[in-house]
């Protein structure tokens, strides 16, 4: 609870009587030094403090006033009063609630009486006029301040709720992350609406009430639950104050555009619905004014679901069509390779339309929404909101309008969680076309066909060739499945047209291969900065990347002569290559015994372009001395002059051996593709942080 220091002194006065005694207006008045107009200013919402301890106030002419209600009540409240500490007495908080007071008062105030709410100086109160005056112009109102008269705000009726609004969200902003049922009215009370702190102190208690049961009862009805928690938090607190302001028969300036242009939207027809809701259970009449206010709000609210609960009418204002080819301009314009990993997010795609659609209709009606998470976006997730900013950029220049902070903080959000995905994602499958080559006739082929039906997906199709068709490369198909040698010229994987157990283990291992080295062959490279040079190394090492099994009898000279084959089919290149690696193993070992791996790579003319490979024995280990307790060889190779980021990734891929168990896991004896899926992944990682890097 949040009370005047003033008023806090009235309630204990009145409570420190008998039970049958009245304190007067008069002696009121002279303990504390003001006069009766103010003393009753003071008192006239005192029923919002009194009535959660069950207590009222009345007042008899020629006796004074009076607190009534149960004894126990009393000293709970007299307690509670004595052991008020004002969260306002810091700098900062007064400062809110002095904005918050100003907006609030319907008449010139004196410094003094802003002095002594706040128990501070005139000269501090002059202090903080002076501090919050900027905040007020960003507003396009002024704080007049007259001699003799005092203080007042000027400015017109739609600025002043766009101010109101404000300050009321930054106190919000502190609640985000609070667990909240919503939908609940204690709860809202209890977590959100908190007595005790903060500006929401200051609300009208008695009216918020009702507005809570309102929105409990006629939620449904009013369309309020396809609301976010911040619009509709926001909205009730707007018809809190502004139900108040009706209250006390304060002005609600006209604001004719505002009307004129509301009053056709179907989102003035359901402020309709809410105004009748509420002139009956408050017994007022609100102007047509408040109404088109109220309609702004909902119009500008954002919403949680899209299509689903979205209103029919925003259907109709921005095509899907539209803005797909805007999102994917926006896509376009992120920088590599969030471009080519972000345009088939279908999430990303059906968040960003849900949230675009009303943005659009915010910004054309010139209408703000309030993002409560906008300084932790711009904090911790800085990179990811120059992304967004400049992806928005491409709707500032399409629709000439200008993108708030706190839409380009929520576009943030729906790009940093994509990004998020994509990290984790599992190659997607891939449509595949795979040859059945049979020596038996077209009935084994078709049973083989049938048998390969049962155990591959619907995005494998198979298809039967003839020897003549093989010969002459007549196919089309990424993968070979034959039952008989077929020329060495040509690539497939030999079975058994019975196809046992292990045989079906192969021929998906190898499908799961072929999708994963040519995922990435259709990719457009692009050529310039170092960053497009690093992409497109990625690119290579995951179109190019394959697993070597060799005998584990296999000496540390066998293994470099396989690894050179796996770098270069010239066999000059592959001399050079193990000259390399030998005159590296003179100078120190890349064999690490205690670690279980080896790694051998290099940098030069005779290879075009970065691969990595694993070497890994047909049993546990090898078992050769030079390679003894070694697992996995891992090979890394880098064309001549690669750039520093290049390089760099070796180093990473090296590092991520000794730190990354499930790494480690998978190259010492994992399928391919989850050797293949971990891989991808840690340098998607590392490509992520190059380009964060890169834009500090």
């Amino acid at each position: 609870m949040i009370v005047s220091p003033r008023l806090s002194k009235i309630l204990q006065l009145c409570l420190e009587q008998d039970t049958d005694e009245f304190m007067s207006m008069d002696e009121l008045s002279s303990l504390l030094k003001i006069s009766k107009r103010t003393l009753f200013r003071e008192i006239q919402d005192i029923a919002y403090v009194l009535e959660p301890f069950q207590l009222q106030m009345i007042s008899k002419t020629g006796l004074g006033l009076q607190i009534v209600g149960e004894k126990e009540n009393k000293e709970q409240l007299y307690q509670q009063l004595q052991s008020q500490k004002h969260s306002y007495l810091i700098k900062e908080d007064r400062r809110k609630l002095l904005i918050l007071e100003i907006l609030r008062a319907n008449e010139v105030q004196k410094l003094y009486y802003y002095a002594d709410v706040f128990q501070v100086s005139q000269a501090t109160i002059r202090n903080d006029l002076d501090c919050i005056e900027s905040w007020f112009e960003n507003f396009n109102l002024q704080i007049h301040r007259t001699p003799g008269l005092g203080i007042e705000l000027v400015g017109d009726e739609l600025n002043y709720r766009k101010a109101l609004t404000a300050i009321l969200n930054e106190s919000l902003a502190s609640k985000h992350d609070t667990q909240v049922d919503m939908y609940n009215s204690q709860s809202l009370l209890n977590e959100v609406f908190t007595q005790d702190e903060g500006i929401f102190g200051l609300l009208n208690q008695e009216i918020l009430t009702k507005v809570l049961a309102i929105f409990e009862t006629h939620g449904e009805q009013l369309g309020l639950i396809q609301y976010a928690q911040s619009s509709y938090i926001g909205l009730m607190i707007h018809l809190v104050v502004a139900i108040d302001r009706i209250q006390k028969h304060e002005e609600i300036k006209e604001n004719t555009y505002v009307v004129e242009m509301m009053v056709h939207d179907p989102s003035y027809q359901q402020a309709k619905k809410f105004k009748q809701i509420i002139d009956e259970t408050f017994a007022i009449q609100m102007p047509e004014a408040e109404v088109a206010f109220i309609a702004m709000h909902m119009k500008a609210a954002k919403l949680t679901k899209r299509q689903v609960s979205e209103p029919n009418e925003l259907l109709s204002y921005y095509s899907e069509e539209e803005l797909l080819t805007l999102i994917d301009q926006m896509i376009m314009h992120l920088p590599k390779p969030y471009d080519v990993l972000l345009k088939d997010d279908d999430e990303l795609l059906t968040g960003l339309i849900a949230h675009l659609r009303p943005t659009l209709i915010r910004l054309k009606h010139q209408m703000s929404i309030y993002n409560p998470l906008l300084d932790d976006v711009k904090k911790q997730y800085a990179t990811i909101y120059e992304y967004a900013r400049k992806a928005g950029r491409v709707l500032e220049k399409k629709y000439e309008y200008t993108l708030p902070e706190d839409e380009i903080a929520y576009i943030a959000m729906h790009i940093g969680a994509a990004i998020e995905r994509s990290k984790r994602a599992k190659p997607m499958f891939k449509e595949i076309h795979v040859g059945i080559v049979c020596a038996s006739g077209i009935g084994v082929s078709a049973l083989l066909q049938a048998k390969l039906a049962k155990i591959v997906d619907s995005h494998v199709h198979l298809e039967t060739l003839s020897m003549d068709q093989v010969h002459a490369q007549d196919y089309t198909c990424e993968l070979l499945l034959t039952t008989m040698a077929l020329p060495d010229t040509t690539k497939a994987i030999l079975i058994n047209p019975l196809l046992p157990p292990e045989d079906e283990i192969k021929v998906k291992d190898a499908i799961s291969k072929t999708r994963m080295t040519t995922r990435y062959k259709s990719q457009t490279r692009k050529e310039g900065s170092p960053i497009d040079k690093l992409a497109n190394t990625v690119l290579d090492v995951l179109e190019s990347f394959s697993i070597e099994v060799v005998d584990y009898r296999s000496s540390k000279q066998d293994v470099m002569h396989v690894c050179a084959t796996l770098v270069s089919d010239d066999v000059s290149k592959q001399q050079e290559v193990i000259k390399q690696l030998q005159k590296r193993e003179e100078m120190n070992t890349t064999v690490f015994s205690d670690l279980g791996l080896a790694l051998f790579h290099g940098q030069g003319s005779y290879v075009d372009r970065g691969l990595v490979k694993l070497i890994r024995p047909n049993h546990e280990a090898f078992i050769h001395e030079e390679l003894s307790n070694i697992y996995f060889v891992l090979v890394m190779y880098l064309p001549e002059n690669s750039s520093k980021e290049q390089m760099k990734m070796l180093s990473m891929l090296s590092r991520k051996l000794m730190e990354d168990d499930l790494f480690y896991q998978a190259c010492m004896g994992e399928s391919y593709a989850n050797v293949y899926q971990k891989l991808e992944m840690i340098l998607k990682e590392y490509v992520f942080e190059v380009i964060s890097e890169s834009r500090k």
